[in-house]
């Protein structure tokens, strides 16, 4: 992801990062793992499209993975956004 690579470059690290990509489950869980690693110490990541199989299966799996909650926002039908606990360190 050149996004995070800039960031890691730069030692930058986001209080929040938001996620909204590819909605293949690899690509949103490559996106995750390489945010995740770059969001400061109570960050928080959230995103968009939970509607989408992809995006849902690859933050369900990237949360339980790491022991995190998931909030779920259904704005209107087909735009629902999806919020990680912040990152504890």
């Amino acid at each position: 992801n050149g996004a995070a690579r800039v960031l890691h470059f730069h030692d930058w690290h986001p209080d929040m990062v938001y996620i909204d990509a590819s909605h293949h489950a690899l690509d949103v869980l490559q996106d995750l793992e390489h945010f995740w690693f770059l969001l400061k110490c109570g960050g928080t990541m959230f995103g968009d499209d939970w509607h989408w199989d992809g995006v849902r299966s690859a933050v369900l799996a990237f949360a339980c993975r790491r022991n995190l909650s998931i909030a779920v926002v259904e704005l209107a039908r087909k735009n629902t956004k999806w919020i990680v606990q912040a990152k504890s360190c």
